[in-house]
């Protein structure tokens, strides 16, 4: 068998790190015994070389004419990402591992495909987004994305799985764990035998400056539970920046003024997004028109019927990013507003461009979609609207499931969102809004959101508003 430690140590570019090179080992052999269905659950925080690792790994594969590898990650930003770094085609799990099927009466249903790869290493990146329960309301099986991931890799030949993430980022919504970073979790719930390791040691002191000493001392204060203690950091760093409301003005009017995807403002809660989004695009940006061509907008609720029948993508997933390519129409149905535009949407191997309706009621709301009521408003004026033209109950559900109102993509601005919306992703330039008062308390879920949030930039993070009391002297 091959040397799979040589080849990763070959394409990782230095000498790595005691961490590391225990990673390295391990992983070399998790592959060199493909017939042991065990899974490998590889942890690493913030500048400690995980995403150099997994670089080598893929190279290394590459060159191997053993095994085949196939590249996945939880959503489409996160997909993207993925590939930008290995130089590879990623795709969403979704798209890998199910396929669609539409009934008779028109619903859907998604089953899992069977896996025909063999000698095979499937990666997951940002697997701490992985949901412990069933996240989408076409499946009817109720087996959650993580139960069917592990039954899709194992049922091919010599197929093995490596799950990669950060437990100190938030996990999924509603949960207090990330099951797939979670190797008692898998191996309880589960029953496979897990390999696992954790990268700790910090080894890019220079690369990001002060983004990776702030988020290093966070990820520290998290995991030591001493978060009470924690103060920025700014000294004489030029990636991080305390900026006032002037500051934020003249910035913001730069960074988005353009179709972008460079740039993002997070903040704590749907009410402040919506508050910023109208600020940067009225007073900021000037906008007039409700949508504006090249505008991104983010999707909020999954939607399973927008896409054209020929489209590869299984799905339009909530917190997706769609572009505006044209808007053709806007009207009022239903007690609803709507616009008929021309979008785009790329899940990181592809692009597509198709026409779709939105529903605009959800840009300026405060919650997260159109809410409970409301959608129960929404799906009542759609009923009785096509029960005069049904001649059984059965005509009018499909009726009802197939409506282009109906299933209009729920959408809000993308300028500001909320930090659990920009998992997975990265920006050149990340703005975090402050929603602490002078005295305030830090908690140990307070820091793994600012954690979560530092960690989105690439380049600069701006500190919107933060009091003095939050700094270091």
């Amino acid at each position: 068998m091959s040397d799979y430690h040589k080849l990763f140590s070959k394409h990782l570019g230095f000498p790595p790190t005691d961490g590391q090179s225990r990673a390295l080992n391990m992983l070399a052999d998790f592959m060199n015994d493909m017939d042991i269905p065990d899974v490998f659950v590889l942890r690493g925080y913030a500048g400690t070389g995980k995403t150099t690792i997994v670089k080598a790994i893929i190279k290394g594969l590459r060159k191997s004419d053993e095994h085949q590898l196939v590249l996945m990650a939880s959503t489409g930003k996160a997909s993207k990402v993925l590939s930008n770094l290995s130089g590879s085609g990623a795709s969403t799990i979704h798209r890998e591992i199910y396929r669609v099927k539409t009934r008779r009466d028109g619903s859907m249903n998604f089953t899992l495909k069977n896996n025909e790869n063999a000698n095979t290493l499937f990666v997951v990146d940002e697997a701490s987004m992985i949901s412990p329960g069933s996240d989408f309301e076409f499946k009817k099986d109720g087996k959650s994305l993580m139960e069917d991931l592990l039954e899709y890799v194992y049922g091919g030949y010599r197929c093995k799985l490596l799950l990669i993430g950060d437990e100190a980022q938030l996990p999924p919504v509603g949960s207090e764990l990330s099951p797939a970073l979670d190797p008692a979790y898998i191996s309880d719930m589960y029953g496979f035998s897990v390999k696992t390791t954790i990268l700790s040691d910090v080894v890019r002191h220079d690369a990001l400056g002060g983004i990776l000493d702030n988020a290093t001392r966070m990820r520290i204060n998290f995991v030591e539970d001493k978060a009470t203690a924690f103060r920025f950091a700014l000294d004489t760093y030029k990636d991080v920046i305390r900026i006032d409301q002037q500051e934020f003005a003249d910035l913001a009017s730069g960074l988005f003024s353009g179709p972008s995807e460079d740039a993002v403002v997070i903040c704590r809660s749907n009410k402040r997004t919506v508050m910023l989004n109208r600020y940067i695009r009225e007073r900021l940006l000037g906008y007039t028109e409700i949508l504006e061509s090249g505008e991104q907008l983010m999707v909020v609720r999954n939607n399973y019927k927008c896409l054209p029948e020929e489209s590869s993508l299984l799905f339009v997933a909530n917190g997706e990013v769609v572009t505006i390519k044209r808007v053709n129409n806007y009207e009022e149905k239903f007690g609803f507003r709507f616009a008929d535009a021309e979008v785009c949407i790329s899940d990181g191997e592809r692009e597509e461009i198709f026409d779709t309706k939105l529903l605009l009621d959800t840009l300026w709301s405060d919650q997260p979609s159109l809410s409970y009521d409301d959608y129960k408003k929404f799906y009542s004026e759609v009923f009785n609207y096509h029960r005069m033209n049904s001649k059984s109950a059965k005509k009018l559900k499909e009726k009802v499931m197939d409506d282009p109102y109906f299933n209009a993509l729920q959408i809000k601005y993308s300028n500001a969102v909320t930090c659990h919306k920009t998992q997975g992703g990265q920006w050149d330039s990340v703005i975090i809004d402050n929603y602490f008062y002078p005295g305030y308390v830090i908690s140990r879920d307070d820091i793994r959101w600012l954690y979560t949030a530092f960690t989105r930039a690439v380049k600069k993070v701006y500190l919107f508003s933060y009091p003095d009391s939050f700094f270091q002297e």
